[in-house]
């Protein structure tokens, strides 16, 4: 999905005006991570995001940041570790929140805006927990945009890049 909608997006910029909603005119990485987001994997990342916008001059106001499942925690912990870094953050089928709300972190982060995805036949985590996530959010002042499938478990990954405006939020989104 990532790759068709950087080639829609071809030669454009971000503000183009005849940007197809689908397109995605950017630089996309993809961090792994298979044995959880420590503080150690976490500084790893920020630093290769920082090495790789600098290096091919990527625009620092547009950064954003989404993962799923143990990297939608890896979002919430690049959120949390890096709040300046990012223009808006989508974890998807996150089963924490990294702590954000229960360290008392929420106001630091609710400048970024989140796109949260959840399914409803999801039972790590439940809909009930990532709603009270995104309450929390919301009570710290964040924007947040919840969507919940009724007819999904815990992959929801696929529904949430099949949205007609994913990509074209995440533009939308600026420092």
């Amino acid at each position: 999905m990532h790759l068709q909608a950087r080639n829609l997006a071809g030669s454009r910029l971000p503000h183009d005006p005849t940007m197809p909603s689908r397109a995605f005119p950017g630089f996309v990485l993809f961090a792994q991570n298979l044995n959880g987001w420590d503080i150690g994997s976490v500084q790893d990342a920020i630093r290769i995001i920082r090495l790789v916008t600098k290096k091919y001059n990527i625009d620092p106001n547009r950064v954003y940041v989404h993962g799923l499942s143990n990297g939608g925690i890896g979002t919430y912990e690049l959120v949390k570790r890096a709040p300046w870094l990012f223009a808006a953050a989508l974890p998807m089928s996150a089963p924490t929140e990294a702590g954000i709300i229960s360290s008392g972190l929420g106001p630091a982060v609710s400048h970024i805006p989140l796109w949260i995805f959840q399914g409803r036949l999801d039972a790590g985590p439940t809909p009930g927990r990532t709603q009270g996530y995104v309450k929390s959010f919301r009570d710290a002042g964040a924007i947040v945009r919840y969507t919940e499938y009724s007819h999904l478990g815990h992959g929801v990954w696929n529904a949430a890049y099949s949205e007609p405006d994913f990509f074209s939020w995440i533009l939308a989104k600026n420092k």
